[in-house]
């Protein structure tokens, strides 16, 4: 399983050159704003992500209230076909039937979780930037989170012709199982496959948390949304769902056959072309697939759903069933494709997540360096040993950053400029600053020109706002409850992070980046 791993990431750093990436690949964002910044983005960027062969459609999911990431997908696809239609003279779902691979990364949502980071893009919670450099033209720029993604699950695409595959735009992982596979059902989710745990692992590793596909010793299996041990194991003893040998846990990603793909256009053209409802995967379009009437509606009423509206969408779903029965496909109708036990699987949707993984990459280990590779940092090159005023240990990471003097351990610094510093287990990402003392911290997109002492486990960022002149400051935790924070005042603010999201709704990424590099040099000038 660890030289599978090897293999992959191997695979991962490959791929490009190898133009083995997918045929089509569809950003959907949540406002127009967003999908031209990804357009533009992408169009100097793809080329190293991808490979050239890849086209890129960046589409807005124009749905009141949201679509949900099932319904979304399907409307992302018709909007795609439209725009390919357009811009290429091809239609998708004809690509698909020919064997074309096509891939959906969903980056829709408030960012609530990953809230100041996210404000600080403009919204745009996928422009969140990882410790890596990408090149544009002669430059080097920090690798946003979406483009991470979009490198590190290209690996998958000569898997899936004639298929669609769907990604979230805020995890990154390295499996270690192989990523060639033939296709045997029509839903494939990724998943890491564990043999059946105990109440006791079930509590520790929080497993209640995640999706859960039960697999049976003939290889079916079986979509359960997120439930305790004793949920699981009580339909399990009262066989009213198959015996399981192992369970999955799901990554939410997945891929669907061109057939099933139609089938579902056609079930739900109506909410599609009157853009009404919200339907997510897992537990409106998966579950009432596999599941028994009883079962499903036990588990969706406990979470607070309607009892009619459940059992209509069941016969739906059941009505989708029966219609890939008549079929006669020779594909089963659901199955996993394992990540491997031993996968690497780095989470950036949470503030918390956000630091405990970049903060990774100065581990003196095997994930240490597989991230080190992913984003093509070397530690031995960012040295800085001819300041005799500043000291850097070996662990820590200095990137395209200027810094006169100070001390800095196991700390990450990227395209910053400090003047003094005092860094312990901290990340400093895209700032201009006069002098910072932080421990087990993070400052991201932070102007400031007075100095900071930040308390353990303290998150700053500035927002950059329409009628504001200077940026806005941010506090928050990185150990905080995002959710119920996101319409609170918290300490040191002006502005609730949901007034700051509301405040640039409709602003631009570019606009307000060109408005934050005025500032920045205008800082530099007052600094020096």
């Amino acid at each position: 399983m660890v030289a599978e791993r090897e293999a992959n990431l191997k695979k991962i750093e490959h791929c490009t050159l190898e133009n083995n990436g997918f045929d089509f690949v569809i950003i959907s964002s949540h406002s127009v704003q967003l999908a031209e910044y990804w357009s533009a983005r992408l169009k100097e960027t793809s080329e190293q992500l991808l490979g050239s062969r890849t086209r890129i459609l960046s589409i807005v999911e124009d749905w009141p209230g949201g679509a949900g990431n099932g319904l979304g997908t399907l409307y992302a696809l018709k909007k795609a076909e439209e725009l390919a239609l357009k811009n290429h003279q091809v239609h998708l779902l004809e690509q698909i039937q020919n064997g074309a691979s096509i891939a959906i990364y969903h980056t829709a949502g408030k960012g609530t979780r990953s809230a100041p980071l996210s404000l600080a893009e403009c919204n745009n919670k996928s422009a969140i930037k990882l410790p890596g450099h990408i090149q544009i033209g002669r430059e080097f720029k920090t690798i946003t989170l979406l483009e991470a993604v979009l490198k590190q699950t290209s690996i998958y695409a000569s898997s899936r012709k004639g298929r669609l595959s769907v990604f979230w735009g805020d995890q990154i992982f390295v499996p270690s199982a192989s990523t060639n596979y033939q296709p045997r059902t029509h839903i494939d989710i990724l998943a890491k496959k564990l043999c059946f745990p105990s109440a006791d692992e079930w509590k520790e590793k929080g497993y209640n948390q995640y999706g859960v596909i039960t697999i049976g010793n003939d290889g079916e299996c079986e979509q359960i949304e997120k439930v305790s041990f004793e949920q699981l194991t009580a339909l399990l003893e009262s066989e009213r769902i198959a015996p399981a040998v192992e369970i999955g846990l799901s990554f939410g990603s997945f891929s669907i056959s061109h057939v099933l793909l139609e089938i579902l256009l056609d079930t739900f053209k109506e909410e599609l072309n009157s853009r009404s409802g919200s339907l997510d995967s897992d537990p409106h379009f998966w579950m009432p697939l596999t599941l028994e009437w009883g079962v499903y509606a036990e588990i969706m009423t406990s979470k607070g759903s309607d009892l009619a509206e459940l059992e209509k969408l069941y016969q739906r779903m059941q009505d989708v069933k029966a219609q890939i029965t008549q079929l006669g496909s020779s594909l089963g109708l659901l199955g996993i494709v394992d990540v491997g036990e031993d996968a690497y699987w780095w989470d950036f949707g949470s503030t918390s997540n956000y630091y405990h993984n970049c903060m990774k990459l100065t581990g003196n280990d095997e994930e240490g360096s597989a991230l080190r590779r992913f984003f093509h940092v070397k530690l031995e090159d960012l040295q800085d040993k001819k300041n005799p005023h500043l000291k850097i240990d070996d662990s820590s990471i200095v990137l395209n950053s200027e810094i006169v003097s100070g001390v800095v351990k196991n700390s990450i610094v990227i395209d910053s400029s400090c003047k003094q510093v005092q860094l312990t287990n901290s990340l400093v990402m895209d700032s201009c600053l006069q002098s910072i003392q932080s421990n087990k911290s993070v400052i991201y997109h932070t102007l400031a020109n007075r100095d900071l002492v930040l308390t353990e486990y303290t998150l700053r960022a500035d927002v950059m706002t329409p009628n504001e002149k200077q940026a806005l400051p941010l506090w928050s935790s990185l150990s905080a409850n995002k959710r119920s924070d996101w319409s609170t005042v918290l300490p040191n603010n002006t502005l609730s992070f949901e007034d700051c999201y509301k405040l640039n709704s409709k602003s631009c990424p570019l606009n307000m980046g060109e408005k934050f590099s005025e500032l920045w040099e205008d800082l530099v000038d007052s600094v020096d």
